[in-house]
């Protein structure tokens, strides 16, 4: 005689079964850089713009004859950058019926992703003043090692006028792997003083420092078609971020529409503060396979 087998998904009873949805995970994000490696700057409420002077320097001091007066005198000059800011922002609209029939916190989730989302376009328009910088060494195809980035250095420090310290040296990380079987040592150091540690250590390659360099990693990092990549090695004077209003988030409700409108803005910029304080670093960025 044969028996009718009910299962789980016999007839309607696969839809009375509970369906368990486990917490949201999130996309992982490269955290912030650009901004702890730069100068900031902060307008304040009623303020519109910043001016940074830079004095140039004075002559050569010159030998004296006794008796004979010193007729020659210097004269105060000095150039300027100006720094303003403009918004940038990312909206997300969340109806009423997905809050209601959401599980999770939405405006948690929401207000996660616009903060993620406006820390990567403040971090690649960082990343996107390295291609500013006048000088530049490499090229398309050309794999990186340990005696450009000297090149870099000594070119920063014997110029007329060096670079102020401290330096950084900032590339992809498929770059950074071409060097780090040559001149990596083991075991840890500290962050070179003038950085924050807690902010860089995820991108720190503490394993090594080149030519008194600290050298820094990001995948966020535009890699072009011919998987080549510009980063750069320059001083923390070399670039300046600006911040007029910091991130954050209002929320509106538009009732005909039965939905909230989540809007988070910033107004901020990245200005070039010295040209001659950076270089551009163009070297291959392709996957490595061993």
């Amino acid at each position: 005689m044969a028996y009718g087998i009910t299962t789980s998904t016999t007839s309607d009873l696969e839809e009375m079964q509970r369906i368990v949805i486990a917490e949201a995970r999130y996309t992982l994000e490269h955290a912030p850089l650009m901004p702890q490696l730069v100068e900031k700057f902060t307008l304040k409420q009623g303020e519109k713009q910043i001016t940074v002077p830079k004095m140039s320097a004075f002559g050569d001091a010159v030998d004296l004859v006794e008796g004979v007066d010193l007729a020659q005198a210097e004269q105060l000059a000095d150039t300027y950058v100006t720094l303003t800011t403009s918004e940038i922002g990312v909206k997300c609209i969340v109806t009423d019926k997905l809050i209601r029939q959401n599980n999770e916190d939405v405006f948690r989730m929401v207000g996660k992703l616009l903060g993620d989302s406006m820390a990567r376009k403040v971090e690649k328009d960082g990343l996107g003043m390295l291609d500013g910088f006048s000088t530049s060494l490499g090229s398309a195809g050309t794999t990186l090692t340990a005696s450009y980035l000297a090149a870099a250095v000594t070119r920063l420090e014997g110029k007329s006028e060096p670079a102020p310290r401290p330096y950084a040296y900032v590339a992809h990380p498929f770059q950074v792997r071409r060097i780090m079987d040559a001149v990596a040592t083991v075991g840890t150091y500290p962050l070179p003083e003038g950085f924050s540690a807690e902010m860089l250590k995820n991108y720190w390659k503490g394993s090594f420092v080149i030519y008194g360099v600290p050298v820094f990693s990001t995948g966020l990092l535009s890699v072009d078609a011919s998987d080549d990549a510009k980063g750069g090695v320059f001083s923390k004077s070399a670039l300046a971020y600006v911040v007029s209003k910091e991130a954050s988030t209002e929320r509106e409700r538009d009732i005909s529409l039965r939905a909230y409108e989540l809007v988070h803005v910033q107004d901020s910029d990245w200005v070039e503060l010295d040209d001659g304080y950076g270089i551009e670093m163009l070297f291959d960025s392709a996957t490595p396979s061993s």
